[in-house]
């Protein structure tokens, strides 16, 4: 049996595929102020939940309040803050897990639950799914794997590391920016689609990630994954362009200290700015138009 904590928003993949008619490019013009108000009062402190590691007991009214905000919740519109949020948490959630030397294996959105306060929580199934009936995972030999999301070398020589969880990030990002698409929908995973990983191919931008964010899907899915970003480095990207995007819809700051731990700890081996610099310019190639019927 496997207890996990309950988060009433479900897996962040259906959420998205729910919001694609609601969403919009900045949040000030879809969110009255007294919602965003009162969905930042509702965010518990660290240190409020510090003595015991639970929120206080609520009240029959605070219930059937909270119940209505659920309801008032999904109608709200998905707005780009909310995706580069989204990427932001699992980034740092990623590198205290890689920090405590664990390996994820099945990062995927349907691996990523949405609680309150739009708070995501990475979490893995794999245990308790039937994988046989899940179409995200194909048969390889006497496993069934999702290959969509695995890098090169899990795929070929069965090497997992926080590089191959960098890989599979990537593909995640292209999740969230596609609001829950299926990566290379329609694409038969076969032997032909294998050489062309090998190859360099990768997948188009998503129709909704911007210059900066397909960017850091092609540095997440460089073939040598020595030439993968860390993630405390995918950390430090996605909070610039986080913070950037709130002071757009006309905020000071965004309390990102609510949303994480602020001690995560680093791998020692991070590389220096002049290697990210390097990295940054870097070529990864696109998909060209004879490709692209392949990878969608």
């Amino acid at each position: 049996m496997v207890i996990v904590e309950y988060c009433k928003y479900g897996n962040l993949s259906g959420y998205l595929k729910s919001k694609r008619d609601l969403f919009s490019t900045h949040k000030k013009d879809v969110e009255p102020t007294s919602n965003k108000k009162k969905r930042l009062e509702n965010v518990p402190s660290r240190e409020s939940l510090a003595s015991s590691g639970f929120q206080e007991d609520k009240s029959l009214s605070d219930v059937e309040e909270e119940e209505e905000d659920v309801s008032d919740f999904y109608k709200w519109p998905l707005t780009m803050e909310d995706l580069i949020s989204y990427s932001f948490q699992v980034a740092r959630g990623m590198e205290f897990l890689s920090s405590q030397k664990c390996i994820h294996r099945d990062l995927a959105a349907r691996n990523i639950l949405l609680s309150d306060n739009n708070i995501v929580k990475i979490c893995d199934f794999g245990l308790a799914r039937d994988t046989y009936k899940n179409p995200d995972y194909v048969r390889k030999g006497d496993a069934r794997l999702p290959l969509k999301w695995m890098a090169p070398e899990s795929i070929f020589d069965k090497v997992y590391s926080t590089k191959s969880d960098v890989w599979s990030y990537g593909v995640l990002l292209w999740e969230i920016f596609s609001l829950g698409a299926s990566p290379y929908l329609g694409i038969q995973i076969d032997e032909v689609f294998f050489r062309k990983l090998k190859e360099g191919i990768r997948m188009k931008a998503p129709d909704f990630a911007t210059p900066e964010i397909y960017h850091i899907m092609l540095s997440c899915w460089q073939g040598d994954p020595n030439e993968r970003p860390w993630f405390s480095e995918l950390v430090e990207i996605l909070g610039d362009l986080l913070q950037a995007i709130v002071q757009q819809d006309g905020k000071d700051y965004i309390p990102l200290n609510t949303l994480v731990p602020e001690d995560t700890g680093s791998d020692n081996c991070s590389p220096s700015s002049s290697d990210l610099h390097e990295r940054k310019n870097s070529s990864v190639p696109a998909l060209t138009n004879a490709s692209a019927e392949l990878l969608g």
